[in-house]
C-alpha cells in the first residue's frame, strides 16, 4: 500500500508538470513558426511544414528562384510555392503571358506589385517602401521558400514600428520595480510589529488584517479607480504602482511575521542592550536574517505585477503608458489578424523576466515558503 502511495504521489506531480510544461513548449515552438502558418498540430509543432519554389507568372515566367523586371511599366508578378515533399506538379500555375507593352505618356515612376501563393517569400533589391521604381531601375527578384522554422519573429517583434515594444518594456520594469519596493516596505515593516513588538490588541488586530485576504482583488477595483482618478494619477507611474500594494499586503505581512516568530528572541535581547533602537533592530538584526523570506515576497509581488492586465489596462489609456502585458493584447489587430507565431513570441519575451526571477531565487523561494509555517 505504501509503494501504491507513493506511485499515486509521484503520478500526480508528474501530471502538475506536465500541465505547466506542455504549454510553455508549445508556445516556444509555436513562435518559432512562419508568421502565415496555421495554428501547429501535433504533427507540425516539432516538423512545420517548409516551402519549395514552383515558379513565376504575370509579368515574369519560368522557374528560376532568382529574376529581374525592368521597370518600363507597372508590373504585377506572383511567385508560386508548393509545401515541400508534396507534388510540383498539383500546383497548376496560371498560364499569364506578360502584358504587351503600349504607347502611352512617359512617366518618371513605376509601380512594382508582388504577391505570393504557398509557403514562401520573394526578396526584392532594391527595397522600396512605396513599391514604386524610377523608370528604367532593375529589380532583382529571389523567392524564397518557407524554412519552416523563424527565428527572426522575435526581432520582428522587437522592432514592429507602429508599436513601441521597448517602451512597453520600460513601463513594465519601472511598475514592477515601485510595486516590488512598496511590497517590501510595507510588509516588511507591518511584520516586524505585529511580530517583535508587544502592544495590546495586536493578535485580534493581525486576525482582522488577514481577513482583508479573504475580500476579492475584483471588489476594490472600482474604488480604487475612483480614487486614483480623484487625485489626478490616471495614466501615470503613481497610478500604476500605488494602488498594487494594498491589493495583496495582507498575504505578504503574514508570510514574513510567520518567518520573523521563528527568529529567537535572544537576538531582540541582545540588540537592545547594545544599545540598538527598534528601527535599528529591524534594519541591522531581523531583515538581514530574513532574507529567504523577503526574496519570496520580491519574487511574488515581481510575479503578480509583471503578468497583470487588468489593472494597466484600467489605469492607462495612452500608448506611451501602456505595460508589455497590455501591449501585447493589441498584436492581434496591430498585425491585420490572429498570426500565431508573432503572438507567441511577445509572450515567450513577456515570460523571460519572470522566468529569470523565478529561477535566481528559487533557492529563497522554497526556503522562505517552508520556514515561514515554522515556529520557534
Amino acid at each position: 500500500m505504501k509503494a501504491l502511495r507513493i506511485t499515486l504521489v509521484y503520478a500526480l506531480l508528474a501530471v502538475i508538470a506536465a500541465t505547466t510544461i506542455i504549454p510553455l513548449v508549445w508556445m516556444g515552438l509555436t513562435s518559432l513558426h512562419g508568421p502565415r502558418a496555421p495554428i501547429p498540430t501535433m504533427s507540425t509543432l516539432f516538423n512545420p511544414d517548409k516551402g519549395s519554389f514552383i515558379g513565376w507568372s504575370g509579368d515574369v515566367t519560368g522557374d528560376a528562384e532568382k529574376t529581374t523586371v525592368v521597370m518600363d511599366r507597372d508590373h504585377n508578378v506572383s511567385a508560386w510555392f508548393a509545401k515541400k515533399g508534396d507534388d510540383k506538379n498539383a500546383v497548376r500555375i496560371p498560364d499569364d503571358s506578360p502584358a504587351e507593352t503600349v504607347d502611352s505618356p512617359a512617366e518618371t515612376e513605376y509601380s512594382l506589385r508582388i504577391t505570393t501563393q504557398g509557403l514562401g517569400t520573394v526578396s526584392v533589391s532594391p527595397e522600396s517602401e512605396s513599391g514604386s521604381y524610377p523608370a528604367g531601375t532593375t529589380v532583382e527578384l529571389t523567392a524564397v521558400p518557407d524554412p519552416g522554422w523563424h527565428p527572426e519573429n522575435y526581432w520582428t517583434v522587437l522592432t514592429y514600428g507602429e508599436l513601441p515594444i521597448w517602451r512597453f518594456a520600460i513601463n513594465s520594469f519601472i511598475v514592477t520595480g515601485g510595486v516590488v519596493f512598496f511590497q517590501l516596505a510595507l510588509c516588511s515593516l507591518a511584520a516586524f510589529g505585529f511580530s517583535r513588538l508587544q502592544w495590546r490588541g495586536r493578535d485580534p488586530l493581525f486576525f482582522v488584517f488577514l481577513l482583508t485576504m479573504m475580500v476579492p482583488a475584483q471588489v476594490l477595483v472600482v474604488p480604487l479607480f475612483m480614487v486614483v482618478q480623484k487625485f489626478g494619477w490616471l495614466d501615470t507611474y503613481w497610478g500604476l504602482i500605488i494602488p498594487y500594494p494594498y491589493l495583496s499586503t495582507a498575504f505578504g505581512t503574514f508570510l514574513l511575521r510567520q518567518f520573523f516568530v521563528t527568529l529567537p528572541k535572544s537576538l531582540d535581547e541582545a540588540a537592545r542592550l547594545d544599545g540598538c533602537t527598534e528601527l535599528g533592530l529591524f534594519w541591522k538584526i531581523i531583515l538581514p536574517s530574513a532574507k529567504p523570506a523577503v526574496a519570496t515576497v520580491a519574487a511574488f509581488a515581481f510575479i503578480w505585477t509583471w503578468t497583470d492586465f487588468y489593472w494597466p489596462l484600467l489605469a492607462s489609456s495612452s500608448t506611451t503608458m501602456r505595460t508589455l502585458e497590455v501591449g501585447l493584447s493589441v498584436f492581434k489587430d496591430s498585425y491585420g489578424g490572429m498570426q500565431w507565431s508573432l503572438q507567441m513570441a511577445a509572450a515567450v519575451i513577456v515570460l523571460i523576466p519572470v522566468l529569470i526571477v523565478f529561477l535566481s531565487l528559487q533557492r529563497f523561494f522554497v526556503r522562505g515558503v517552508v520556514m515561514s509555517g515554522m515556529k520557534e
